[in-house]
């Protein structure tokens, strides 16, 4: 079992959540779009993007886990990430880790996630996003993970809103294989500082060969004026649709905190 695997999840849970607690806030503090400007189409979001920072805030987080095994095995992780508005329409994170605390020593696969709005409106985003997985070690290449893959969000500002997105892990050895990956999320604002999110989807491993699985995840966000606490936790393989199995001894939990930061 490769617990390192599900690093995606987790970073996941920061660009979706930790994107839209800022970016909302930026939009009722900045104000700098017109209603007649956000509603027609563009390929420059907002301050009140769903999915990228406003240019310029550089968002430096922790994340800590805890990840288990029917079998009793756990796996306990920490993990250091910036995410960088770094244009209108370009946002990059890169993620240290996991760092393995124990049981198994180690670290990585780290990873750069690379995402680029392609249209806005109001109502509705779509972005491209390319994430790669950086290995260290000696029996797998360098880039061990390549994932291409599309985004989008749809919602009414701070009331509900959705995302989702279809990616393509590309494993490049020692076993070379094409996977599929379909998040989708609902996200409820509960007050104005806190959100919940549930997450599913649908996952394959290796597209041919694994069954498809069907994941189900909760996180809470609390936004804080300098910065933000999302507790999660999540079943990666929760539910197989072929053969009706349920796994709910599979999971994975934990908390990051990140800070955002003006350049």
């Amino acid at each position: 079992m490769r617990f390192s695997s599900r690093t995606g999840v987790r970073l996941g849970a920061v660009l979706a959540l930790a994107t839209h607690a800022h970016a909302a806030s930026a939009e009722a503090d900045r104000g700098r779009a017109s209603e007649a400007k956000r509603a027609a189409p563009s390929k420059t979001p907002s301050a009140g993007s769903f999915l990228l920072f406003p240019p310029g805030v550089v968002v430096p987080y922790a994340s800590t886990s805890i990840d288990g095994a029917p079998s009793g095995e756990r796996q306990i992780d920490l993990g250091l990430g910036v995410l960088w508005g770094a244009t209108d329409d370009l946002q990059i994170e890169a993620h240290l880790g996991p760092i393995h605390l124990g049981p198994a020593q180690g670290q990585g696969p780290h990873r750069l996630v690379i995402t680029r709005g392609l249209l806005h409106t109001r109502r509705f985003e779509l972005g491209g996003s390319l994430s790669m997985s950086l290995d260290t070690s000696r029996r797998i290449p360098v880039l061990s993970t390549v994932q291409p893959g599309l985004v989008a969000a749809a919602g009414a500002e701070e009331r509900l809103w959705f995302d989702a997105g279809l990616h393509l892990p590309i494993s490049t050895g020692p076993e070379p294989r094409l996977g599929l990956s379909l998040p989708i999320r609902a996200h409820v604002p509960l007050s104005r500082r806190v959100e919940v999110r549930i997450e599913s989807g649908l996952d394959v491993n290796q597209l041919g060969e694994s069954p498809a699985v069907v994941p189900l995840g909760i996180a809470l966000r609390y936004r804080a004026k300098r910065f933000f606490v999302l507790p999660h936790v999540s079943g990666p393989q929760f539910y197989t649709p072929g053969t009706g199995r349920v796994d709910a001894g599979t999971f994975s939990a934990g908390v990051i905190v990140g800070i955002p930061l003006k350049r």
